[in-house]
């Protein structure tokens, strides 16, 4: 008799999953997500990037324009637009904060002068134009330029104009028993109704300093002023609608902060040259 044998085959164990298994089919999709919401984002930040700086272009050109329109500016004269901050952003509530203009060279009384000025409020108006709260301007001289603003035709190669410190100088040479003998004169600009002045702070001859107290103490105040320069109307030089409010010697440049009258600027009287009281 043969016995039926009840033992039970064992089955072969389940291989275990391998780690990482399950969580790359789960995390998978996830990932994927995450991977286009980024790639969105790149081409989003990518598309505003390329929209800032097209409309920036467009926005400064335009100011531009309407800078050389209102100075009658020749089509040669580079004028330089900057503007603070997003255009975008600004754009959408049509204000511009800030606006930095710049224009080299530009001419300046019987010379030339670096203009940089600040544009602030600017917006466009129903007219398509632009229109702006204030403007402020800084004319700034180098050296060569304050020469021919101050000196003559005839005597710029005898004499130059050079700073130090807050004043002009104005260095030639004088020719005393056949030797060369430097003179430099100190000046302080200064201005008031339309002129342009300087007061004789010192004089240097040989490397001997005498200064504006020393020659009145022995000239006396009406020596001491037929020695000064004759004032200038610089405001003869400009439009009515700009009015200078200081003159000082910075950076090794004459510089002329001025404000213009938005108002009066608008209007043809505004445009033509002002006078000295």
């Amino acid at each position: 008799m043969t016995l039926v044998d009840d033992s039970t085959d064992v089955l072969p164990p389940i291989a275990a999953p391998e780690p990482g298994e399950e969580q790359d089919e789960s995390s998978t999709p996830i990932g994927l997500i995450v991977l286009l919401v980024l790639t969105i984002l790149a081409f989003v930040a990518a598309a505003l990037l390329i929209a800032e700086a097209i409309t920036r272009a467009d926005v400064e050109r335009s100011i531009e324009d309407h800078v050389r329109d209102d100075l009658s500016l020749p089509a040669t004269q580079h004028v330089g637009v900057s503007i603070e901050g997003a255009v975008l952003l600004q754009g959408i509530v049509n204000r511009y904060e800030t606006v930095r203009v710049s224009i080299p060279n530009a001419p300046f009384a019987r010379s030339t002068a670096d203009v940089t000025a600040t544009l602030t409020g600017v917006h466009g108006d129903e007219r398509d134009d632009w229109d702006m709260e204030r403007i402020s301007a800084v004319y700034s001289l180098g050296s060569a330029q304050a020469t021919a603003f101050y000196i003559p035709d005839d005597a710029r190669g005898k004499m130059q104009v050079g700073f130090r410190g807050a004043d002009m100088t104005l260095d030639a040479s004088l020719t005393s028993s056949g030797r060369s003998v430097p003179v430099g004169v100190a000046l302080t600009p200064a201005f008031q109704s339309g002129w342009v002045s300087v007061a004789l702070a010192s004089i240097t001859i040989g490397g001997t300093t005498v200064t504006a107290d020393d020659l009145r103490a022995r000239v006396g105040d009406a020596g001491l002023a037929s020695l000064q320069m004759p004032p200038m109307c610089l405001a003869e030089s400009l439009p009515r609608a700009v009015s200078v409010r200081e003159v000082s010697v910075r950076d090794q440049h004459l510089r002329f902060g001025a404000d213009f009258d938005l108002e009066l600027l608008k209007t043809p009287e505004g445009r033509q040259a002002g006078a000295c009281t």
